[in-house]
């Protein structure tokens, strides 16, 4: 089932292996559709959706932090990060955060408070033209699209900022959030079409309602690769100008935190650096509500009984709960593999391939030279890590290429990719009973 026209994604289930597949091309005299300014590279890797019954690395958490500017906040700025005192060296400082009534100084500061210490973080204003872009048509969202190509691929977290007041994006109604679900994929699934596969946090600003309501954000627009985050810490919203934030900042540093396989609320991570929650609009919630927006899709903080502090609840995206893309986690495994697939095999490229003397079709040697240098490359760097600090991010992988492919004819060669993925434990029962031994 096709799911997406930009990127040529397929709903498919993958027999026997519970995990994303990649199917790598090598491409001669063919081009993906990427937008015009990105010359179409000769590796690509498609996304197949299937049904699924340590320390991290700091380039794999590089987050890009969008921030609503223009009107009464801060101006347009486009910088590298690598702690809070860099970007108070640019004037984002707490007091110009109340000057500028907006939360871009704390949501930097939030990420710090929970990404690896040096995290690179880039920052990057947006004015009502890319939130309307973003919002009604992202396909020609171009000056964001040139932004993270100048960045060849460095950005692996996209961090939207929401509008308070001024410019920004502040879903308000359902439809509105479903559009806005559906144009942040089709920006994700754009990205990747161009060979860089980036996840989306948002801010939940307006995603709950003054009322308290909220909507299933599960399968909501099958925006598999955003997820959006409505906790809150009690202390920040007490502030005026901030009633309305999501603490998106403290769960990208989360993130950042986490190897790729690894849930962002994983208890024995430790509880965050938070004293009370709240949920956005200052709402509190029931037990029975705080279950129903867990199965909602919502990312939020949570307590667990006879445990001291808070911790996220999980790391849900926008899509169909059992996907291979309904956790963020998942994704970035997903995500992970595709850039080690593309960046081994682009060293084949334009390469002569010795071909079976009577049928013409790809000899032995090629077949397991091909899939044991892109097996190894992934195990060495997500399985089995040469350094002892490095924790598994994925159980196996499997790379199979079939030797019937008609290379002289098509010059092309298509790898089949199985990544087995971690678990994740989010229940476990106790059966417990009294018993009288005599």
């Amino acid at each position: 089932m096709l799911l997406s026209t930009v990127t040529g994604l397929y709903v498919s289930s993958v027999s026997g292996v519970p995990a994303a597949v990649l199917v790598p091309m090598f491409m001669a005299g063919s081009f993906l559709p990427v937008p015009a300014n990105v010359l179409a590279a000769g590796v690509s890797v498609v996304k197949v959706v299937s049904s699924l019954g340590g320390s991290a690395p700091a380039t794999d958490g590089i987050t890009l932090l969008l921030y609503p500017c223009g009107g009464s906040g801060y101006a347009s700025l486009s910088a590298v990060l690598y702690n809070l005192a860099d970007a108070e060296g640019k004037g984002i400082t707490q007091a110009n955060d109340l000057t500028h009534t907006t939360g871009l100084w704390r949501q930097i500061k939030d990420f710090y408070r929970t990404a690896p210490k040096g995290t690179k973080l880039y920052i990057r204003g947006y004015d009502d033209t890319i939130a309307n872009e973003l919002e009604q048509d992202s396909t020609r969202c171009n000056s964001l699209h040139d932004y993270l190509y100048s960045k060849n691929g460095d950005v692996k977290l996209l961090c939207i900022m929401a509008k308070t007041t001024g410019s920004g994006i502040t879903p308000v109604a359902e439809t509105v959030i479903t559009q806005l679900l559906q144009r942040l994929q089709a920006f994700a699934d754009a990205e990747l079409a161009s060979k860089r596969p980036i996840d989306i946090l948002l801010e939940g600003t307006g995603f709950i309602l003054s009322t308290g309501e909220y909507y299933n954000l599960r399968g909501k627009g099958n925006a598999g690769n955003v997820s959006v985050i409505i906790g809150q810490e009690k202390e920040i919203h007490d502030i005026a100008y901030l009633t309305n934030y999501a603490a998106v900042g403290l769960f990208a540093g989360s993130v950042a935190a986490s190897h790729v396989g690894r849930n962002a609320g994983r208890t024995k991570s430790g509880a965050l650096p938070i004293v009370e929650s709240v949920f956005a609009e200052g709402a509190y919630y029931g037990e029975t509500q705080i279950n129903n927006l867990n199965t909602s899709g919502y990312i939020f903080f949570e307590q667990y009984m006879g445990v001291a502090g808070w911790f996220w609840n999980d790391d849900h995206t926008c899509t169909t709960a059992g996907m291979s893309n309904s956790q963020l986690s998942l994704n970035r495994v997903w995500n992970k593999a595709a850039r080690i697939t593309l960046a081994t095999y682009v060293n084949e490229l334009k390469d002569e391939i010795e071909t079976d003397a009577v049928t013409g079709k790809l000899s032995p040697l090629v077949v397991a030279t091909l899939e044991n240098s892109l097996s190894n490359a992934i195990k060495n760097e997500m399985v089995s890590n040469p350094d002892p600090t490095r924790s598994k991010e994925c159980v196996a992988v499997t790379v199979k290429i079939d030797p019937a492919q008609n290379i002289l004819a098509t010059s092309k060669i298509v790898a089949q990719v199985s990544i087995v993925p971690l678990g994740v434990v989010r229940e476990i029962v106790g059966n417990i009973a009294l018993d009288n031994p005599a």
